[in-house]
């Protein structure tokens, strides 16, 4: 559909040509996209990314946080922070309490694990799409990468 976008703005003065006159013009005026929903659009339909990833639209966000552009993350002894989308948002029930875990997507994906603590603290705040910098300790284990947020640690949210 990328491809036929120009065809498709040209072909006003066509009847018919993919829609009735007025679906037609609704779809026009629908096409301008953010780059960002570019690539939101991209990964639901194709489940990746054409035109790269859109972490990098981010990059006055990662020195703000002294956060590589090149890595989307910095560790620091069993610390992390990484810049990432949320995915998906999973509430669990544990023994401790309420808790989550967060799929972030950046330059690479990771498991973000809110603890009880952190979990009531930003559950009303969170959404998938938003951009956050995840804080907390570096977990590995299986070929997975997680950054446990406990109490004290944070989420900062990217505009």
């Amino acid at each position: 559909m990328f491809d036929h976008v120009e065809r498709i703005k040209g072909a006003g003065a066509r009847k018919n040509y993919l829609f009735g006159d007025s679906q037609e013009k609704e779809f026009v005026n629908r096409v301008e996209w953010s780059e960002g929903d570019k690539a939101k659009y991209e990964r639901e339909a194709l489940g990746f990314y054409l035109q790269g990833h859109p972490i990098k639209h981010y990059t006055v966000a990662m020195k703000a946080h002294e956060i590589p552009e090149d890595k989307g993350f910095v560790k620091k002894g069993i610390k992390i922070k990484a810049i990432g989308i949320i995915e998906a948002i999973k509430p669990w029930d544990s023994k401790n309490g309420k808790m989550a875990f967060i799929d972030l997507q950046g330059y690479k994906p990771w498991s973000v694990i809110l603890w009880a603590g952190s979990w009531s603290t930003y559950k009303n705040h969170l959404k998938v799409g938003d951009v956050v910098v995840a804080y907390g300790r570096k977990v590995e284990g299986d070929n997975k990468f997680a950054i446990d947020v406990e109490k004290g640690d944070k989420f900062d949210f990217v505009k």
